[in-house]
């Protein structure tokens, strides 16, 4: 019956690739998803729509304004182009963010611009950017502790054996004549104790 010869350097140098290839994958799957996350974060591509619908809602506001309609934001509106205008007029107010209630979101006139609003802000984009960047910087600390505690294991313990041994052995060396006279001097005293006891 044969051995198996469980550790070899052929074995080892396999395993080795085969865990290279999987770090390799997982660093590029995590470059992929973090860069696509910053890609859509920092894409302009409901910019232009947002401008078209604000213009939109900017020449409508314009149309009532013509007709006489005045804004008043505490007046109860009870005729449907006064509350178009108002609805309209806070939509589009810069200072605060009408869009996240459902008043605005869900109006004809302004679910769209509120739509492209929300998924243009800040907030938006920032928590795009943050996630694909943590996906980036935890996919190369992942790939760097594999590599480091699986592929290089061998090569830095060796490395530290190279750095110890010399040292050790130096010690070693300075150590035995007085560790070899302790020694005597036990062996002495023991003998001697011996030799009263008879």
């Amino acid at each position: 019956m044969d051995k198996k010869e469980y550790l070899n350097e052929e074995r080892y140098q396999k395993t080795k690739g085969k865990i290279k290839y999987i770090i390799l994958v997982i660093f590029i799957i995590g470059l992929a998803l973090g860069g696509f996350l910053i890609y859509k974060g920092v894409s302009s591509t409901n910019i232009s729509s947002k401008a078209e619908l604000k213009a939109e809602l900017e020449e409508k506001k314009a149309e009532l304004e013509e007709k006489g309609i005045v804004y008043n934001p505490f007046a109860t509106y009870t005729d449907k182009e006064e509350y178009d205008l108002k609805i309209i007029t806070e939509a589009l107010d810069p200072s605060f963010n009408n869009c996240s209630f459902d008043e605005y979101k869900n109006n004809d006139l302004t679910k769209e611009y509120c739509s492209a609003n929300s998924a243009t802000s800040n907030f938006s984009k920032m928590s795009y950017l943050m996630f694909g960047g943590f996906v980036i910087i935890a996919s190369c600390i992942l790939c760097g502790g594999l590599y480091l505690n699986l592929v290089k294991r061998r090569e830095i313990l060796a490395y530290t054996a190279q750095q110890v041994m010399p040292v050790a052995q130096e010690g070693i060396e300075k150590m035995a004549p007085s560790i070899g006279k302790v020694a005597g001097e036990i062996a002495k005293n023991i003998k001697d104790s011996d030799n009263k006891d008879k």
